[in-house]
């Protein structure tokens, strides 16, 4: 969905969720010992996409992909 469709509460809420998802990554990466990188948190993600049953979640960690796929390479 669009952002610019979603309602102040219902984007604030994937906000939080993203951003809980994008740190619940870099922990995981942090207690594998990897390196803590876009590209290593993307595969984080895609990685826990791959397992998640719940649709939910599954929206939100696609949504994090996206963000994390847009976000500034350097």
């Amino acid at each position: 969905m669009p952002v610019s469709t979603l309602s102040d509460e219902h984007y604030e809420t994937l906000l939080r969720d993203v951003s809980l998802v994008v740190g619940g990554a870099v922990i995981q990466l942090i207690n594998l010992n990897k390196k803590v990188s876009g590209n290593n948190i993307l595969a984080q993600l895609v990685t826990e996409i791959e397992h998640e049953k719940n649709q939910q979640r599954s929206a939100t960690l696609r949504s994090a992909i996206e963000l994390m796929g847009l976000a500034p390479k350097g």
